[in-house]
């Protein structure tokens, strides 16, 4: 993931290279932006946010998420459809 805080929009914006790039509101201080990131990540997935937690890249814009979940493919695909409705001529604002 490239994270982005303090964004006005909260929202998968697409790839980024070869990562997938994150708005947030929540500004990089004391974990915020880490949780408000597990946050959206688990509700596009469908998962409650206790499944989704920052494995590396804590105090980096630069980051590798955990999904915990029993059905990774459902989940993989809702990402997945978010990340093809951001990349969109459309989805992009």
């Amino acid at each position: 993931m490239r994270v982005v805080p303090r964004a006005s929009r909260q929202r998968i914006a697409g790839l980024l290279g070869d990562r997938i790039k994150v708005q947030i509101h929540a500004p990089p201080v004391e974990g915020e932006a880490n949780r408000a990131l597990c946050a959206l990540l688990a509700d596009v997935a469908g998962l409650p946010s206790s499944s989704a937690r920052v494995v590396a890249g804590a105090k980096d814009c630069s980051k590798t998420v955990l999904l915990e979940c029993a059905d990774p493919e459902s989940a993989l695909q809702r990402l997945r459809t978010a990340i093809g409705e951001a990349s969109s001529p459309r989805g992009r604002a």
